[in-house]
């Protein structure tokens, strides 16, 4: 709770100007059980499948002005290296094409999992000087307004026949992913992103504690 304190009297101020210049970005299990997401967890990222359930781990980010790209974390163990691969390839240039081009300045926020904070990444965003990772606290899903978008991709994929496989459910995400990037979903995240202030007033109410969102 002290953590989630500090970075709400941090940010609490901040206006929309500060806030439309952040990525949010996640990394999320998705499976063919009837509860079909789950949070990614540290550890082995690879598809697989037990008493029927394919499950595969997924990269993405958004900001004020868009969706951004989803990508596979692909198979086997997910760790710094690997992260590092999608920083690189994935989110850097995607947010360079879409919002932020040449060296212009960002913030980022990510959770605060070990992989996140391993030597390679860290070394990473040392190399990257016009990134700057926002302290994020720990537990603090209601903070990353990416989680509503990945709620929203998940009633998406409860319209869908998912195949059983990973591929399938890969493409499944992918598919739901590309309907919120049109147009006409666009202002849903500018509305994500305008409520930061208003989550963080409410983890100051609430003396640390989470939140409605």
């Amino acid at each position: 709770m002290e953590q989630r304190m500090e970075y709400a009297l941090k940010y609490v101020d901040r206006g929309e100007d500060f806030w439309s210049n952040v990525i949010f970005c996640d990394e999320r299990t998705f499976s063919t059980d009837d509860n079909w997401v789950h949070k990614i967890r540290e550890g082995s990222r690879e598809a697989e499948q037990e008493s029927g359930r394919v499950t595969a781990g997924l990269f993405g980010w958004m900001s004020a002005a868009c969706v951004g790209e989803l990508t596979d974390v692909g198979v086997g163990r997910f760790n710094g290296n690997k992260y590092v691969k999608i920083l690189d390839e994935v989110l850097l240039p995607s947010v360079r094409g879409l919002l932020f081009p040449d060296a212009t300045p960002f913030y980022l926020v990510q959770d605060n999992i070990l992989i996140h904070t391993s030597l390679a990444v860290r070394s990473w965003f040392h190399e990257h000087p016009e990134i700057t990772v926002l302290p994020h606290p720990p537990r603090s899903p209601d903070l990353n307004p990416i989680e509503h978008i990945w709620a929203a991709m998940t009633k998406k994929c409860d319209n869908y026949a998912i195949g059983r496989s990973g591929a399938a459910v890969v493409n499944s995400a992918l598919r739901a992913w590309e309907e919120l990037r049109k147009p006409e979903e666009q202002a849903r995240t500018q509305s994500l992103v305008d409520s930061m202030s208003s989550r963080l007033n409410s983890v100051l109410d609430a003396a640390g504690g989470h939140t409605k969102y």
